[in-house]
């Protein structure tokens, strides 16, 4: 059942029971209605989502800088948690429909014990009168002068029946009374247990709105990280192609787990319907229009180990982290500023021809996963993927060593999970 159902149901049963506390004034029937049997009170079960737990995971990890691993983990906690708030509304929904079926019954017993009622009343409204026009003295008076005593036997005996019919009436509407007093007491227990029934389904309703937004955003985010991951990995392609090949198999699993969860939350109906939709990526500007501050520089490396096209506006800072690698002994050199121009193309030919399937499909849509044009900061010229002595920088090795000690007093920061990407931003 959809977001969007449950909270039609819900308003339902709320104004079910708002109209049902009008206060029931039953016709009068023509018979007294068999005494009716109690309805069975729902068992006050103790809800085992009824927890301080909070209806969204607790993450503490960054989406676009954790490790592969923990991103797939994260994953995996928040859908469970979105199936076991959608398990707990579905749960609290039927002890909704429950309680008011138990409301409902009680309703009915009290019109019938209501209409019951209304017969003893006037059962014994007759018997006040007939009393107030003859007192009890008189019909004793009127057995006693009786011409025999036969007539005078035959009188009492009937006053001893016409006492014993009063004496049941007046003792049939007291029992009634009683009953029905009962059986209003039930219905408003009914009502309260249905009302918080309503409520504690509204709090399971907004907890599961809470966890779907959470897969929402965490989806998005990672989509995110997927493709700056393809990026890098069209950028390492020329220079490392077994890392790249490397880094492809891991996006794609990224890529599945993308599109496992937006398959759910589309199946769902959630995103839609609970206001939460995932939010539109937009058209990305064309390569033509993507910007290169400062213009292309290009920054040589020391020791005859050619040169890194970058964005003008880090290319001194680029040029002393080089410097200084050189004065260390270390071969450092690296890749920078990718053309746009070839994203597209490969998007065209992963995604389709369209605008949208070049510049607005999100890149978990193409096959194979392919980000979108000017996702990348290398397209822009402000990434580089560092090499020492030709090789692509790996955890560990002394460039890296240097790196990590030297590049943030230059202003680059490295992407966490990539030892080898620097940028003014990490990203």
């Amino acid at each position: 059942m959809s977001i969007v159902r449950y909270q039609c149901a819900l308003v339902r049963a709320a104004v079910a029971l708002a109209v049902g506390c009008a206060v029931l004034v039953p016709t009068a029937v023509n018979a007294r209605p068999a005494h009716p049997v109690h309805p069975a009170r729902p068992a006050q079960e103790d809800d085992p989502a009824d927890d301080d737990g909070s209806s969204q995971v607790e993450l503490e990890i960054d989406p676009l800088r954790a490790d592969d691993s923990d991103v797939e983990s994260a994953f995996s906690d928040i859908q469970e948690n979105v199936l076991a708030q959608r398990a707990q509304l579905e749960t609290a929904q039927q002890r909704v429909t429950d309680a008011q079926g138990a409301v409902d019954t009680a309703r009915s017993v009290v019109a019938q014990t209501q209409a019951e009622l209304d017969l003893w009343v006037a059962e014994s409204d007759e018997v006040v009168i007939q009393a107030f026009i003859t007192s009890p003295s008189e019909r004793a008076f009127d057995a006693l002068t009786s011409a025999t005593a036969g007539d005078a036997t035959v009188k009492q005996a009937l006053l001893d029946m016409t006492a014993d019919e009063d004496a049941d009436v007046l003792a049939g509407l007291d029992a009634t009374q009683r009953r029905l007093e009962d059986e209003q007491a039930a219905e408003e227990e009914a009502v309260e247990a249905a009302q918080q029934a309503v409520e504690a389904a509204q709090t399971a309703l907004e907890d599961l709105e809470a966890a779907v937004s959470q897969q929402t955003q965490f989806t998005n985010e990672v989509e995110a990280r997927l493709e700056q991951q393809l990026g890098e990995i069209e950028a390492l392609r020329d220079s490392d192609p077994e890392l790249a090949e490397q880094l492809e198999a891991r996006a794609g699993s990224l890529a599945g787990d993308i599109a496992e969860s937006r398959r759910l939350l589309q199946e769902e109906t959630a995103l839609e319907e609970a206001g939460v939709a995932p939010a539109d990526p937009g058209a990305p500007d064309g390569p033509s229009t993507i910007t290169v501050e400062g213009g292309l520089a290009v920054v040589s490396c020391p020791q005859g180990l050619g040169s890194i096209q970058v964005a003008g506006v880090i290319a001194r800072d680029l040029q002393g982290l080089l410097n200084l690698a050189a004065e260390q002994g270390l071969p450092l050199c690296g890749n920078g500023w990718r053309d746009p121009a070839e994203q597209v193309a490969l998007r065209r030919s992963h995604c389709g021809s369209s605008h949208y399937a070049i510049y607005e499909a999100p890149a978990s849509a193409c096959s194979p996963p392919t980000a979108r044009p000017g996702q990348s900061l290398h397209e822009q010229g402000l990434a580089i993927d560092f090499t020492c002595a030709g090789s692509t920088v790996s955890w560990g090795d002394r460039c890296h060593d240097f790196l990590r000690a030297h590049a943030a007093d230059f202003g680059f920061h490295p992407l966490s999970s990539e030892p080898w990407h620097f940028s003014p931003t990490g990203q």
